[in-house]
């Protein structure tokens, strides 16, 4: 089995997407808001993974995109953010101030 699967991450994720809906449509989320996400519903998740928050968006938008592209996932839509005009970006969780690229995006599906 593999980590994706023995961490539910599909669940995990799908459930910090949902809270992207809003009454006019399906919000957008960084990858970094998704990690973050995770995070806020199990604060042990880090440890029980041994992944620092970098490392976690790194893999939930490697895992995301590889699934939805191969057809593995198929409720979820990726898009990337461009990096016009913005080569890096900062972003502050929990005290944590994390520096990476412009990235992809994720939501749910419109039904």
């Amino acid at each position: 089995m593999s980590d994706w699967q023995a961490w539910e991450m599909e669940r995990r994720i799908r459930e910090v997407l949902e809270e992207g809906k809003e009454e006019d449509g399906v919000r957008w989320m960084l990858s970094y808001q998704v990690a973050f996400g995770v995070i806020r519903k199990d604060s042990q998740f880090l440890e029980q993974s041994g992944m620092e928050h970098s490392r976690l968006v790194q893999y939930i938008a490697s895992q995301l995109v590889q699934r939805i592209r191969d057809g593995r996932i198929e409720d979820m839509e990726v898009e990337y953010l461009s990096n016009r005009y913005a080569t890096e970006i900062e972003i502050e969780f929990d005290g944590n101030e994390l520096e990476g690229r412009p990235s992809s995006m994720f939501r749910l599906r419109a039904s």
